[in-house]
């Protein structure tokens, strides 16, 4: 991926986007043995079950997010594109 066009689609991450990404990789879901449900993502985000599926489905479709195949309920895991657009904000917020 080219560091512009990465830094493009950083730039266009919303609040919402953000929240997502930190819970899990907080919650150290990071692979798909630890990724977490819709229900448990939107219990700790506090969205409504219509944007936290919008939200996810931005992610997913930037690869920062990606569902755990062969789990029956939807689960979510942070992928390195996640962490790595993580770990560029806080450095351009100053916060690392």
């Amino acid at each position: 991926m080219s560091l512009d066009y990465f830094d493009q689609i950083i730039k266009r991450l919303s609040r919402e986007d953000l929240t997502v990404l930190e819970i899990l990789r907080d919650r150290q879901a990071t692979l798909a043995k630890s990724s977490m449900s819709m229900d448990k993502l939107q219990h700790e985000s506090e969205m409504s079950r219509a944007l936290l599926r919008k939200t996810v489905y931005r992610l997913n479709a930037n690869y920062f997010i990606e569902s755990e195949a062969n789990n029956r309920n939807q689960s979510y895991f942070l992928t390195s594109y996640g962490d790595q657009a993580l770990t560029k904000i806080k450095e351009i917020e100053g916060g690392i």
